[in-house]
């Protein structure tokens, strides 16, 4: 669980939106893919207190990995529930799916804290709850054309966390992700047709979307096209 929950983090790295309001957030995100955590840490914080959620989410982030800041779970917990239940401030529609987003983010992480007692007591019942939400307000995202709310809750069926189980959901979700130019849906997809999860197993079909996640510009995509080329698939 630990696992993915960090490599999400590291998925939802590569991304920012284009939206009005959130640049410091999109500077953020520029400086975390340069390797400037500090100052990723420094532009993360300014979008959070302007009442960005994925500020928030993302800081969070950086205190649950110690990038740019000292490590600490307790703070991690602080910036993932104040992502989660940061109030709907009024937008315009395509900055609100964004918003919503942040805060489906901030709700899995904190579930996640919850689930391993980090930072938080641990309380699965409170876990599941957190899950749940994240998983709707990432449907509302995910219906209205965002990206990451359809690689999230494709990652929430995966999991079997805040709603039932299921790989071809995930697949469908995930694939949708990839169409709408989401690199973390095209490797996750991927992973699903190298291990025929459900989908028919195909190491072609994993290597075209290793590869669409790789032309996005995700390094892990690029990795795991030259893991299968090397293979002589």
């Amino acid at each position: 669980m630990k696992r993915l929950f960090v490599l999400f983090f590291i998925l939802c790295g590569v991304f920012s939106f284009a939206s009005n309001g959130q640049d410091y957030f999109n500077k953020g995100v520029n400086a975390y893919n340069s390797g400037n955590y500090e100052k990723a840490a420094e532009l993360y914080k300014k979008a959070c207190d302007l009442g960005e959620a994925e500020g928030c989410n993302n800081l969070g982030g950086l205190y649950y990995n110690g990038r740019g800041v000292r490590q600490s779970y307790k703070k991690a917990a602080e910036l993932y529930k104040k992502a989660c239940y940061m109030e709907d401030p009024k937008k315009h529609d395509v900055v609100k799916v964004a918003y919503e987003e942040g805060k489906a983010e901030g709700c899995w992480n904190l579930g996640a804290l919850y689930e391993m007692g980090q930072g938080v007591g641990q309380n699965h019942k409170k876990a599941k709850e957190l899950y749940k939400k994240a998983a709707e307000l990432s449907e509302k995202a995910c219906d209205l054309g965002n990206a990451r709310g359809c690689e999230l809750l494709g990652l929430l069926y995966k999991l079997g966390t805040g709603v039932r189980q299921s790989y071809k959901k995930a697949a469908e979700l995930y694939k949708k992700a990839c169409d709408l130019g989401n690199a973390g849906g095209c490797e996750l997809l991927g992973l699903l047709y190298e291990y025929g999860k459900g989908v028919r197993q195909s190491y072609k079909k994993a290597k075209e979307f290793y590869g669409k996640a790789c032309d996005i510009g995700l390094e892990l995509g690029c990795e795991d096209y030259a893991r299968l080329n090397k293979q002589g698939y």
